[in-house]
């Protein structure tokens, strides 16, 4: 998720929701579960189940136009928006009218008026969750039949009311700070939710992700912490209980007894931290695929989010590497990573593994997966004969510089119906390397998918003044991952890629958002500066009008390296800007 910043090993993914209700008009062809409204809208991160964050349907902004968008307003808040914005309809005292949502560091979820650029409300979620305050996107569905709200903050995660704000219920996910035991800012946090959710199947799913720089010793259960636990949540999209939890590092998935009505869980073994010993003094043990082993320090981390194919009942998301900037690294796991780190993960929605692969056995230079998984199809042929197929794929890019694709079902159908070894180049379609790669750089944040015009686009940062990695902006083709043409930007983009009908957008480094022609690569426009910091959020295109935030502080000239999260870098203001082109139907410009 995605909008990410560099932390203590980890990066700050923004931005990432996922499935509920959004438009099949958006190219997902899916049957959910709410029924939709008339009026366009974006209800999840990437615009769908499939995070293809491609709108089809947009009409007004089209590749002859573009260049003519002006600011419509803008909306400022106090620190930097890594989050992509959301958009809802909803029923105002003034008629039903388009909402956007997004989060912004200084700790609050804003819900603005799309036309006007007036808030609605906004809520601030628990003082302590300083050091990710607010990275994700939010989901817009259904929770208790009302309109609701879905995001994580830091070690907590929240359905609201999406009319009012108001708290409709929240899961813990955080190492006993509740209590007041442990200190619950910037180097006492264990868990950070940075991934953004998905709901699917009457659950809202997310990754957890961790920060080990500082372990904990103590007799005292409620204090001792030797590890993380990245791993991917369930929980009860009604209620806010936990339905279930993947470890990451064991492969295992911890479920509940019915009745538990766990709504605080961190993955550690420590009932009194998670008061735990309140439900059952065994807890761990009897519960089934609980009684895990503690892991490693910031191993199987997720701070990606979920794309989910809903016909298949199965999520896919990407895992980081072990913390690689931890103090202590004797917990290192040396030539062989856990079975689940640096890789792309295939769930069941009742947390059963279906399947996972990654690209290397030992990783020691940072370069895992941070982007958000896409789903689209593929055109390809069999071996031998050249039959042609379509099939059925996921893709994403890794911080190696290379964006991979592979089959859904964990096979490759040109050569056999069995699961492959995962380590094995014939698990894959195919994969392009596009740019070398490296901790800061590579592939980082989320693609745009095509499927028009059969093409794949994404951004690549520019990883330090002394180590470049150019072009910044990529085409490939869908089917065979061959280049269509690539593009350079002012020190890259950590930002999402969206696109509408022949439009690509995409942010830069410094404070601009540029529209690139989908055929040609040609630059078609580029925004004046709209926040304090480079732009990070991902650009939504809904009904006509382009909305995107500014975040992500300045980074180190040189070194390459972002600011820790806990300078006031961090904390400057930005905007949610929204444009618009005058004349189109809902620009009163």
């Amino acid at each position: 998720m995605t909008h990410p910043v560099k932390r203590a090993g980890h990066w700050i993914l923004l931005p990432a929701i996922a499935l509920l209700t959004i438009a099949c008009s958006k190219g997902d062809g899916l049957d959910l579960e709410i029924p939709l409204a008339e009026q366009p809208q974006w209800l999840t991160y990437a615009g769908g189940p499939q995070r293809t964050f491609f709108n089809s349907d947009e009409t007004q902004i089209t590749r002859d136009n573009v260049h003519e968008l002006e600011i419509l307003w803008t909306f400022p808040t106090g620190a930097i928006i890594t989050a992509s914005p959301t958009v809802a309809q909803l029923d105002l005292p003034e008629g039903r009218r388009a909402v956007v949502y997004v989060q912004s560091w200084d700790g609050y979820m804003y819900a603005i008026k799309a036309a006007t650029g007036e808030e609605l409300w906004r809520f601030q979620t628990r003082p302590q969750e300083v050091s990710f305050p607010n990275t994700g996107s939010v989901h817009v569905g259904k929770v208790q039949g009302v309109d609701a709200v879905l995001f994580g903050a830091a070690q907590r995660f929240y359905a609201l009311n999406a009319l009012t704000g108001e708290e409709l219920w929240t899961f813990d996910a955080g190492t006993g700070c509740r209590n007041g035991v442990l200190d619950c800012n910037y180097h006492g946090e264990r868990n950070q939710i940075e991934s953004s959710p998905i709901i699917a199947d009457g659950k809202v799913f997310f990754g957890m992700d961790v920060d080990d720089k500082e372990r904990v010793e103590s007799d005292d259960p409620a204090l001792a912490y030797e590890g993380g636990k990245g791993g991917f949540y369930a929980l009860d999209v009604d209620t806010g209980y936990m339905a279930w939890f993947f470890d990451l590092e064991s492969g295992q998935t911890c479920y509940p007894d019915p009745g538990d009505n766990i709504t605080h869980y961190d993955g550690y073994h420590s009932l009194e931290a998670l008061g735990l010993d309140l439900v059952d003094p065994d807890w761990f043990n009897t519960r089934k695929g609980c009684n895990h082993p503690r892991n490693r320090n910031g191993c199987g981390n997720v701070w990606s989010s979920a794309a989910v194919d809903v016909g298949r009942s199965t999520l896919y998301f990407a895992s980081s590497n072990c913390d690689s900037e931890a103090e202590d690294v004797s917990f290192r796991p040396g030539p062989i990573m856990p079975p689940h780190d640096c890789a792309i993960t295939a769930l069941t929605l009742d947390g059963s593994l279906a399947w996972t692969w990654r690209p290397r056995e030992i990783d020691n230079g940072d370069l895992s997966f941070g982007a958000v998984p896409n789903l689209f199809q593929i055109q390809t042929t069999t071996i031998p004969g050249g039959e042609a197929i379509t099939v059925d794929v996921v893709g994403v890019g890794s911080k190696d510089g290379t964006y991979y694709v592979m089959d859904r079902e964990g096979i490759n159908k040109r050569y056999t119906e069995q699961v492959v070894d995962h380590r094995s180049a014939d698990f894959l379609y195919w994969s392009t390397k596009v740019v070398p790669g490296g901790s800061f750089s590579g592939i980082i944040a989320t693609a745009a998918v095509d499927q028009q015009r059969e093409r794949v686009y994404f951004s690549s940062p520019y990883q330090s003044l002394t180590n470049p990695q150019r072009p910044n902006v990529h085409a490939l083709a869908l089917n065979t991952g061959e280049v269509v043409w690539q593009r350079e930007l002012p020190l890259g983009s950590f930002a999402p890629t969206s696109a509408i009908p022949g439009v690509v957008f995409t942010g830069d480094v410094l404070t601009k958002i540029h529209a690139w022609d989908a055929d040609t690569g040609e630059q078609l426009w580029s925004s004046p500066d709209i926040g304090n910091t480079s732009v990070a959020s991902g650009a939504v295109v809904n009904d006509g009008i382009l909305f995107v935030g500014g975040g992500i502080g300045a980074r180190h000239p040189i070194t390459g390296a972002f600011p820790d999260t806990s300078t006031a870098n961090s904390w400057i203001p930005n905007n949610i800007t929204a444009f618009c082109v005058p004349g189109t139907a809902n620009c009163p410009l």
